[in-house]
C-alpha cells in the first residue's frame, strides 16, 4: 500500500490505470482497488471521475488527486516531476472542491476518446455543465495557448457550454476564439476570488 502511495502522489493529476498498477505491484488489481480506495478514505488522495452519462464509463479511468499537496515533496521517496502545470492543477481541483461543496455543483474531467485532449475539469449542476475549466503552467508559447484554447472551444460544442475558463500565471482577460468567449484567468487572482 505504502509503494502504491508514493506511486499515486508523485504521478497526481494522472488516471488511475488497475491493470497496470496490478502488474507494477505483483498484487491482483481487485486489491490494488481495495488500497485505492482506502487511500481515498484516509483523505490522501482525491479521486476525479470521468464526464459522462454513461455509469460504467463515470467508474473507469477516475484521475488522482493529492489532498495535501505539501506531500508531494515532503516525504520519503519524493520522486515526484517537477511539473509545476500538474501541481497547479491539483491545487486547482482541491479549491473546486472547498469551493462548489455547499452549492452541491459537482466536478468532472472530460476526455470522450482515448486520444482526445483531455478538459481539466467540467463543472455540472445535476446534468447540466455550467463551467469548463482548463488549467495551465504556462500559456505563454503559440503552442501551449492553441493546445489549451482549442480544447475548451472543442468541449464547449460537445458538452453545450459557453463558460469557458483557462486558469494560468498570465494576465487576466477575455480571448474571442471561433465565436466562443475564453476567460483567462491568472491563477494568482483566481485563488483570492471567492
Amino acid at each position: 500500500m505504502r509503494k502504491l502511495a508514493h506511486h499515486l502522489i508523485n504521478n497526481a493529476c494522472q488516471e488511475v490505470n488497475y491493470d497496470e498498477l496490478s502488474g507494477m505491484l505483483g498484487i491482483a488489481d481487485k486489491t490494488v482497488k481495495k488500497y485505492v480506495d482506502h487511500l481515498s478514505q484516509a483523505f490522501l488522495i482525491q479521486l476525479l471521475t470521468r464526464h459522462s452519462f454513461k455509469s460504467k464509463e463515470r467508474i473507469r479511468n477516475q484521475k488522482a488527486y493529492i489532498v495535501d499537496t505539501g506531500l508531494q515533496g515532503n516525504r520519503d521517496n519524493a520522486l515526484a516531476p517537477e511539473n509545476l502545470g500538474w501541481r497547479l492543477e491539483n491545487v486547482v481541483y482541491i479549491e473546486l472542491l472547498r469551493r462548489y461543496a455547499y452549492d452541491f455543483l459537482d466536478v468532472y474531467y472530460h476526455k470522450p476518446t482515448p486520444r482526445a485532449k483531455e478538459i481539466d475539469f467540467v463543472v455540472c449542476d445535476q446534468n447540466k455543465t455550467v463551467e469548463l475549466i482548463q488549467v495551465a503552467y504556462e500559456i505563454d508559447s503559440p503552442k501551449a495557448y492553441d493546445r489549451e484554447t482549442s480544447s475548451l472551444v472543442k468541449a464547449s460544442d460537445a458538452l453545450s457550454c459557453n463558460r469557458l475558463t483557462l486558469i494560468a500565471f498570465s494576465p487576466t482577460r477575455d480571448v474571442a476564439i471561433d465565436g466562443k468567449t475564453i476567460h483567462i484567468v491568472s491563477a494568482l487572482e483566481w485563488f483570492v476570488l471567492s
